[in-house]
């Protein structure tokens, strides 16, 4: 899709910089990119938990009930 713009020039040229990109439109296409790839990171960093405080033998307590489940016997795999 063609689209005309106006993309002031200090910022064109970082984005060439930091992406690398030998033409205009591989700069804007990266950074395009990159911001939607940066949306999707947030999103699932928002909806993941991750628990600090966690000790190792609290880590390797659950490490062991899932690998052996709850009555400390190996579970089958299928």
């Amino acid at each position: 899709m063609r689209t005309t713009i106006d993309i002031p020039d200090d910022l064109l040229e970082q984005v060439i910089a930091v992406s690398g990109a030998k033409t205009k439109r591989a700069a804007i296409r990266w950074a395009l990119i990159e911001a939607l790839r940066r949306k999707a990171t947030d999103d699932l960093m928002s909806k993941t938990v991750i628990d600090f405080a966690v000790t190792p033998d609290e880590l390797e307590a659950r490490e062991v009930q899932d690998q052996y489940g709850r009555k400390g016997r190996r579970r089958r795999r299928r």
